[in-house]
């Protein structure tokens, strides 16, 4: 483990000078464009994602002939719900600390980390409900 925060910290300090690099002057209006087009594209690149994901769940399983109704899908447990929702909440605040950052410093990484995070707060609805059983009510 002391290897692992060696070669960080080296990493970290080499890489360091670089971060000048990407410090790009621009006025507002523009900086703000650049933020609202990242903002449409990550939810673009996810919902891309999702549909091929639906594609292939469609080539797997032929779900017109299945049996349809409305459920209701009970959390598994409360720890589970507390991590979805604790994950929602951290994702969300970072996102919008590092999207506050990018308009403040105008760092193109700190750009590239925002998306990130956003993409991964996209993600998170993967999570609230668990592989394996679940409970699920059915509704009349």
């Amino acid at each position: 483990m002391t290897f692992t925060i060696g070669i960080s910290y080296a990493l970290g300090m080499l890489l360091a000078p670089l971060m000048d690099y990407f410090d790009i002057s621009m006025p507002p209006l523009v900086n703000i464009a650049i933020l609202l087009i990242a903002l449409i594209f990550v939810p673009l690149l996810y919902v891309s994602i999702s549909r091929s994901h639906e594609k292939k769940l469609y080539n797997a399983v032929e779900l017109e002939a299945l049996f349809k109704s409305k459920i209701r899908i009970q959390p598994s447990s409360i720890k589970h719900f507390l991590n979805v929702l604790f994950s929602y909440i951290v994702l969300l605040g970072v996102s919008v600390f590092f999207f506050f950052a990018y308009v403040e410093t105008q760092n193109v990484i700190v750009l590239v980390a925002a998306s990130l995070i956003l993409f991964l707060l996209l993600l998170t609805n993967r999570k609230t409900i668990k592989e394996g059983n679940v409970a699920v009510k059915i509704k009349e």
